[in-house]
């Protein structure tokens, strides 16, 4: 597979050098190949792999909306934009070697088969009354907590628990490919209930079906590409559907009030939607209609142009501000509202105006991003700012993974390091929403979320099971399945240990007729006849201790005591024969 990915980047260069952004489609394909070649791997949760992929591609996006107006990037976003994609390009470089770096040689993300047959194991209607709980609990806490309180982050990152055990039921589903009726029901309504909401939090759903595509293959055949491009061909028709529908479905949610609180129910909200949905796909339109919210989408999910208007800006209007900005950023981030009543409030607004000149509405939700703030702190230091921060995300997949001390664990921590790094490799968010989410959700997790999670997948094993959630992952017994394996007994074998060879026996020697000497004990030469020497020290596979026997032998005094060999305690302690 890597031999391929390296043949297709030597293929696309001599492509990328006719066009008219030459320099920036080879360093392109070159960030490509750097992430597609060190992190796609077969058999191994695609953490890395998916939270990279996004960034790139709200990168790359302004370069192919250039060229879809065969302009160059500099005319499309400005002065500063050519040298505005360089940076934000060769930055992400460095954060992915950064990434790799720091993983090298980190093992525990492979899916293995006692992982499948584990997750076998699991009753899939009891994963489901899970699900509908932590969803009902997590809405019923929405409503009830304030927003912008303490309180209300705890809630926060509790409504992603719900999240995990979809990314666990999609998974089970398709690994033993059942209940699929069932299970495409149940993403339906979480899609349904993420559309009725201000943000576009629907994008979690299309993100969990591409990353259940990846877990459940065992190579990348067609099969499997086919798959990825239907779940990529959904995700982008629902995008383009939402660019075109976003302004008037917002206004509707807010009731006019230019905020960016729901004020409709679920029902009326879905029926807007679905309105306006046909609107947009149904209704005739014109070809500059359609080609402007086509290129509104690529400038959305781009988002450069905020970058070139800083360089315009900063240092020659605004100097740099030599970490304040990061310092700032990491205090409010931090510093909990129960203990800093007073901190203030977070205004992404005010920052896109001061550095980028950009006016933004009241009820939009643009912010600088995270390498725009680098650059307006350090300038071109940026670059060694991105590759240290790569190196600090993978400390925290590193983290996670040492504290595995159930085997339910091997499932959860994976998907939930999905979700966190996702907002930490983000290209789109600040540094206030992608340490404070990250930092907060660790928290949350490490305390009591696992253990939260966990309880609830052995609540879903059958009884009886003999699986704890403190069990160690490496010696749990945990079911798999084989070939030829009838319904009743799929999932049901205990995984294989390592066979030990068993102890030799010692022979013991007969006891002695009454009235007659006694003999050397066992393993002691005889002057009168030569025996083989006597054993120093056992071999590591007899396990020895001294245990009393209960009735002594013939011949020997019962003020002695006589020992005998155990074959299953442990070695090298005190072996004594009585003489």
């Amino acid at each position: 597979m890597k031999k391929v990915i390296r043949f297709a980047a030597f293929l696309a260069m001599p492509m990328a050098l006719l066009s008219i952004n030459s320099e920036a489609w080879v360093i392109t394909i070159f960030a490509f190949h750097v992430v597609m070649y060190n992190f796609l791997q077969v058999g191994k949760f695609p953490i890395v792999l998916l939270s990279l992929l996004i960034p790139f591609i709200e990168i790359a996006t302004s370069l192919i909306h250039a060229e879809a107006r065969q302009l160059t990037i500099s005319d499309l976003y400005g002065p500063g934009g050519g040298e505005a994609y360089m940076l934000a390009i060769i930055t992400f470089i460095l954060f992915t070697m950064g990434l790799n770096l720091g993983l090298r040689r980190q093992r525990g993300l492979e899916i293995t088969e006692e992982i499948e047959g584990l997750l076998r194991d699991f009753s899939m209607k009891k994963l489901i009354l899970g699900h509908v709980f932590l969803m009902v609990f997590s809405g019923v806490a929405n409503a009830i907590v304030v927003y912008g309180t303490s309180f209300f982050q705890l809630v926060v990152h509790v409504r992603k628990f719900s999240l995990i055990l979809l990314y666990i039921i999609v998974w089970k589903a398709d690994l033993e490919k059942k209940n699929r009726t069932l299970i495409a029901l149940i993403v339906g309504v979480n899609l349904a209930l993420r559309l009725s909401g201000f943000f576009s939090e629907w994008k979690d759903v299309i993100v969990l079906l591409v990353f259940v595509s990846f877990l459940s293959v065992k190579r990348l055949d067609t099969r499997w590409f086919r798959r990825l491009t239907i779940a990529a061909i959904f995700g982008f028709g629902l995008l383009f559907t939402w660019q075109a529908i976003k302004a008037d479905y917002r206004s509707f949610l807010n009731g006019g009030t230019r905020s960016q609180k729901v004020v409709v129910g679920i029902q009326d909200a879905l029926l807007k939607f679905g309105e306006l949905t046909k609107d947009t796909w149904l209704k005739p339109k014109n070809e500059n209609e359609n080609e402007l919210v086509w290129m509104e989408t690529l400038d959305r999910i781009g988002y450069i142009d905020f970058f070139a208007k800083t360089l315009e800006r900063v240092p020659s209007e605004i100097p740099h501000q030599r970490g304040d900005l990061l310092t700032s950023n990491l205090r409010f981030a931090l510093a909990p509202r129960i203990l800093f009543p007073d901190k203030g409030i977070k205004n992404d607004q005010l920052k896109v105006e001061k550095f980028a000149g950009v006016e933004i509405a009241n009820n939009a939700s643009f912010s600088l991003g995270r390498y725009v703030e680098w650059y307006v702190d350090f300038g071109y230091g940026m670059l060694l700012v991105g590759a240290l921060f790569g190196w600090i995300g993978a400390q925290i997949i590193r983290f996670v993974q040492h504290k595995r001390h159930s085997p339910f664990l091997e499932i959860i921590n994976p998907i939930f390091l999905f979700l966190v790094m996702q907002t930490f490799c983000s290209f789109q968010s600040d540094e206030i929403v992608i340490t404070g989410q990250t930092f907060w959700a660790l928290l949350v997790y490490l305390t009591f979320g696992r253990s939260i999670m966990a309880a609830l997948l052995k609540f879903s094993l059958p009884s009886g099971s003999g699986i704890s959630w403190r069990s160690s992952p490496r010696h749990c017994s945990c079911s798999t399945s084989r070939p030829g394996d009838s319904p009743s007994t799929r999932g049901r074998h205990e995984t294989p240990r390592r066979a030990r060879s068993p102890a030799p026996k010692r022979p013991r020697k007969p006891p002695s007729p009454p009235g007659s000497a006694p003999g050397p004990g066992p393993g002691v030469p005889s002057a009168a006849s030569p025996g083989p020497p006597m054993m120093t020290a056992p071999p590591a596979s007899i396990r020895v201790a001294c245990t009393p026997m209960t009735r002594p032998l013939p011949g020997i005094s019962t003020s002695v005591p006589n020992f005998r060999v155990n074959h299953e305690s442990r070695p090298n302690r005190l072996r004594s024969v009585a003489r």
